[in-house]
């Protein structure tokens, strides 16, 4: 064991002895940056912490064509990864929430919603897939159809010069037998 405790604990220790705003910055960026990869510590729901890397995914995915740094990429995957028995007050699904709200361009907001993600077994999935539900809830909206039709899970169903999608129609408040749509693409006519 480290004899001052854990990486960012030792970091944490030095805040006090910063006075110059610009250094202020560099330290905040590297200790972010520890937190990245370890995210499951004390400091995570610090606000100003939570409000830098806000912030910061806004800020990268604000740039035209631009796609996510693995370490942006991690503080997302963790954010919407975390239990929500854990987080009962939801405070990651509302930043999350936010994030999407504030990414000026809709695809960057939908690429978040989709960012793929290694499983244990080795297999990439989508985030949607795997996050909770109260955070899938904040997702859903980016990865409508025209921004209309939320995908059922399992409704894609292929064939030769076809694929056929099953949708809920989310104009419509409760899933009802009318919110049901099924989507056909034809590769050739």
């Amino acid at each position: 064991a480290l004899e001052g405790g854990c990486p960012l604990k030792i970091l944490e220790s030095h805040r006090v002895t910063i006075k110059n705003s610009d250094e202020l910055g560099i330290f905040n960026k590297k200790y972010d940056m520890l937190l990245a990869y370890h995210p499951n510590i004390p400091y995570r729901t610090d606000e100003d912490r939570l409000q830098r890397f806000e912030n910061g995914i806004v800020a990268e995915l604000s740039v035209k064509n631009s796609s996510l740094s693995e370490e942006t990429k991690s503080i997302w995957t963790w954010m919407c990864m975390f239990p929500e028995e854990v987080d009962t007050k939801s405070l990651y699904a509302n930043i999350a929430g936010d994030i999407l709200k504030n990414v000026k361009d809709a695809g960057s907001a939908k690429m978040l919603a989709c960012v793929m993600m290694n499983k244990e077994d080795g297999e990439d999935m989508p985030l949607y897939q795997a996050a909770s539900p109260t955070m899938s809830k904040v997702l859903s909206p980016y990865l409508r159809i025209v921004d209309i039709y939320e995908l059922n899970e399992d409704g894609i169903q292929e064939a030769d010069s076809t694929m056929t999608i099953k949708a809920y129609d989310s104009h419509y408040k409760e899933e009802v037998d009318c919110s049901n749509v099924v989507i056909t693409f034809y590769s050739s006519r």
